[in-house]
Parts: structure tokens; C-alpha cells; sequence
């Protein structure tokens, strides 16, 4: 019987999961699960790392980046030659921003200072994984749903708001990754 992107490919469609890091035989939905990794291997033609690109996984501070889990997943996924969805650049709400952000002091010049957090941020994702990343979720939901407002971060409100932060952020993903698919 064929996996299911055997079927969804012969449909011109691909179907993806998302995968996160997990220790060795752990059991969730990562690729040290032997029978997860054996699902996504067979039946996915797309990846997306649940929380391992995110600013509270990826950078611990706002001087320093970990990407030990993301890498991991980048390696798994390049040897079973599956494509990997950057998931995401900039996941705009204060709840999913690391706690140093919400408290961080943009000095003097808050917006310059926000404005250099962001683009290096972006910068520094996108020029670790290079063409390996065929597409961004650039940005992730930056909309409230209660009342159709932009939500409000810390860095938005040094940058200037969140629409200064949003088109800083799709023009720095552009630049960036200027092969990649970007996506809202």
C-alpha cells in the first residue's frame, strides 16, 4: 500500500507534519520515535518543526542562539531527504516571545535597537540553514482573534508598533532567503 504522500503527490499535492526533537525513543511525535520517524519518513513529502525554530527555543538571550534541536531536526530531515518548512520567524504574540524579550531593555533608541534584534534574528536563521529552508512561515499569528487587532510584543512596541514590525520582518526575510516561499 502506498504512504499517504505517495497518494497526495499523485493528487499534485504534498502532506506534511509537523516533528519536533525528542530524546531517543521518547515518546511523542519526534524523529527519535522509531515508529513516528518510520510514519514521517513513509508518508510525508513536507516537514515543520513544531517548537525548534521558535525565538524561545532557538535564543536563550538576546546576544546568544542554540540551535542544537533545530539542527538535529535539519539532519534527520536532510538524511531521509525530506524538505523542512521554516516554522516560523517571528511568532508575534507576547505569550510565544522568550521571557527576556518581553523584559528587554531597548535603550536609548528603541527603535534602532529593536529594528538590529529582528533583523539579525532573521538574518541569523535563515543564513544558518541557507537553501536547505525552501520556505518561512515569516511570520505567525500576529492577528487577535477577540478583536481583529495586531497583537502587541515588547520588540513591536520598540520597533513602533506591530506594522513596522511585520514589514521589517517579511523585508528582512526576503533579503534573507530570497529563494524561499515566505508565508503568513
Amino acid at each position: 500500500m502506498p504512504g499517504l504522500q505517495a497518494i497526495a503527490a499523485s493528487k499534485g499535492m504534498r502532506l506534511g507534519s509537523c516533528v519536533a526533537w525528542g530524546r531517543p525513543g521518547a515518546d511523542r511525535g519526534s524523529f527519535a520515535n522509531p515508529a513516528y520517524a518510520a510514519l514521517l519518513a513513509r508518508d510525508c513529502g513536507l516537514l515543520v518543526p513544531e517548537n525548534e525554530m521558535k525565538w524561545q527555543a532557538i535564543r536563550p538571550s538576546a546576544t546568544s542562539f542554540d540551535f542544537t534541536h533545530m539542527d538535529a531536526i535539519m539532519a534527520w530531515a536532510t538524511a531521509k531527504r525530506l524538505p523542512v518548512r521554516g516554522h516560523n520567524l517571528l511568532w508575534h504574540q507576547p505569550k510565544w516571545m522568550p521571557r527576556w524579550e518581553e523584559n528587554h531593555d531597548f535603550g536609548a533608541n528603541p527603535a534602532q535597537a529593536a529594528a538590529r534584534l529582528l533583523v539579525e534574528h532573521i538574518t541569523t536563521v535563515c543564513g544558518r540553514y541557507g537553501t536547505r529552508i525552501g520556505s518561512y512561515d515569516v511570520v505567525n499569528e500576529a492577528v487577535n482573534p477577540a478583536d481583529s487587532t495586531l497583537y502587541q510584543t515588547a520588540l513591536s512596541r520598540a520597533l513602533g508598533g506591530p506594522e513596522a514590525t511585520l514589514d521589517l520582518a517579511f523585508h528582512t526575510a526576503r533579503t534573507a532567503a530570497p529563494h524561499a516561499e515566505p508565508r503568513l
